[in-house]
């Protein structure tokens, strides 16, 4: 039974607009619309291409589809209109629509892939079907629901309004915020008076300061501020504008990282009293900020921690998908599940596209060495290898390599290939192996780049460029089960330098999607300061 999964939507505020394909228990493929039309988030728009992606790379078409999993159950039912018509238009025939709730998949996109048996599955982000977060219990395959809260008190409103207020667009540069918070005062700014915390497990964020949020309103453009004047008079800011690049804007931006540490941290340890479920999953868009996800890492109560590489709106096509294949009898196949869902290239591929381009190029028989080789001698390399990854992290096969024992690297690929700001850091990826040798963490499998960790004396000292002024950094463990050619690159690279890590950013420059197509590589090899690129087997030097 094919089942299609869906996230997005026709305008409003739904984006990571996404397509994944299902059967019996597999992920066969999934792939997100902003890699395909090169529109960041795809806000608003429903996967037209992302969807006829999965078919193609299944080989199927659209009336092998037995059924469409969507979210958007509290929406009204002419969605299910529109969509019969989008795809009646569009592919001339519509599977059957089934729809569900927006944390619910949530849910299932992060406790089916966890491995745990029994898990606290918390779920957080701006709202979605009118819920901002949402703790269920997962237990034996299982997902019951223990409570949920509506907007307007959600975490991500809070975080939002904060990163508006800080000179940046809110649902797009959050990580910004983050990424600046070390560099401030965490104290400047008392924000309890803003969101809080009761002792029963509840949290609230104050609405006498931000923009009227009701039930069942749309919320509001991206270009509206959250933020009222009582805000602004509250902080004495004078306005977002006044604040860029400045010590208010690194305080505000401390002072907001840590009031959501704090706040959601007392708000799971009653729940994780509460249940005595000490295994946690998380997902929605709150869970990709990787220094919350430390602290929570840290608690004492928290044995275990699960993020999958979609904690975005991306997972809600996959956790529908999910929903849907448990309640026709295929659960989950966790041995099974890759983040590399995407589409891959052959060799003749990759030459025709080069050729019909005029691009000069080289085969390598060992890719891994050669690659090797260059990062030792301080190149700055594309790497795309097999099929893409999906979310928001690159995970090795769209990425932008560096070697992170060269000072000055990361101001360099900030500059020059990045274009972006000076503050903003590095991921490193680590063999699997050597992951006790440089960082600290309470657990040391980390493959998908979501939780940062406290980095070891030799890594401050010798790999600079990956420590943040935290003295952190998002890594990723790299093993040869889950990423074979990747963890040989970084074995040949520990044979020549001594350190198997390597600085990982994704294989993009600034506000444009992750590379997906041998074209899109080109474009951002040429159009930035990378010395060379591997596409498979090929190399392209300038």
């Amino acid at each position: 039974m094919y089942i299609l999964g869906i996230n997005g939507g026709f305008g409003g505020g739904y984006q990571d607009a996404c397509a994944c394909l299902y059967k019996d228990g597999n992920i066969i493929a999934a792939v997100e619309e902003e890699r395909l039309n090169k529109i960041k988030f795809s806000t608003g728009l429903f996967p037209l291409r992302a969807v006829q992606e999965v078919m193609n790379l299944a080989e199927i078409t659209i009336s092998d589809i037995d059924l469409l999993a969507f979210h958007g159950i509290s929406w009204q039912s002419k969605i299910e209109e529109d969509i019969r018509n989008f795809f009646n238009h569009h592919f001339g025939y519509c599977p059957s629509v089934k729809r569900y709730h927006h944390h619910d998949a949530h849910a299932a996109s992060t406790y089916f892939l966890s491995g745990f048996g029994e898990a606290l599955v918390v779920t957080m982000d701006n709202s979605g079907d009118g819920v901002s977060s949402q703790i269920m219990l997962g237990k034996n395959g299982k997902l019951e629901l223990l409570k949920n809260w509506k907007r307007p008190d959600s975490f991500g409103t809070f975080y939002s309004l904060i990163t508006q207020l800080a000179g940046f667009n809110r649902d797009a540069d959050e990580y910004k915020l983050m990424g600046l918070a070390p560099y401030g005062n965490p104290l400047a700014y008392d924000l309890d008076f803003l969101l809080s915390n009761d002792e029963d497990g509840n949290y609230f964020l104050n609405t006498d300061y931000i923009y009227p949020i009701t039930e069942g309103q749309s919320f509001p453009n991206k270009q509206i501020p959250l933020y009222n004047q009582l805000l602004l008079d509250k902080l004495k800011i004078n306005n977002s504008v006044s604040i860029k690049e400045t010590d208010i804007q690194k305080d505000l931006a401390a002072s907001a990282q840590y009031q959501l540490e704090k706040v959601v941290c007392k708000w799971l340890e009653f729940w994780i009293h509460k249940t005595g479920v000490k295994n946690s999953c998380l997902a929605g868009g709150v869970a990709m900020n990787c220094v919350l996800n430390q602290q929570i890492a840290k608690l004492n109560c928290v044995e275990n921690i699960f993020i999958p590489p979609f904690s975005g709106d991306q997972g809600i096509s996959i956790g529908n998908a999910f929903l849907a294949g448990i309640e026709n009898g295929s659960s989950p196949r966790l041995e099974s599940f890759t983040p590399y869902t995407g589409r891959s290239f052959t060799a003749l591929e990759i030459e025709n596209v080069l050729k019909a381009n005029g691009i000069r190029y080289t085969n390598i028989d060992n890719i891994s060495e050669k690659a090797a080789n260059l990062l030792a001698k301080g190149k700055i390399i594309g790497w795309m290898q097999g099929a893409a990854e999906i979310g928001a992290r690159a995970l090795g096969n769209r990425s932008i390599l560096a070697n992170p024992a060269i000072k000055g690297m990361k101001e360099k690929i900030n500059a020059t290939i990045k274009h972006r700001e000076r503050f903003r850091p590095f991921c490193p990826s680590v063999l699997q192996e050597d992951f006790d040798s440089y960082f600290s963490a309470k657990q040391n499998r980390i493959p998908y780049m979501n939780i940062t960790v406290d980095c070891k004396e030799i890594t401050k000292i010798e790999l600079p460029e990956i420590v943040h002024a935290n003295d952190t950094a998002r890594v990723q463990t790299v093993s040869s089960e889950n990423n074979a050619i990747f963890h040989s690159l970084l074995t040949e690279l520990k044979n020549k330098t001594g350190h198997g890590v390597v600085l990982n950013t994704s294989l993009n420059v600034r506000n444009q999607p992750m590379a997906y197509e041998v074209n899109d590589a080109l474009i951002t090899f040429f159009t930035s300061g990378m010395d060379a690129l591997f596409i498979e087997n090929i190399l392209i030097e300038k």
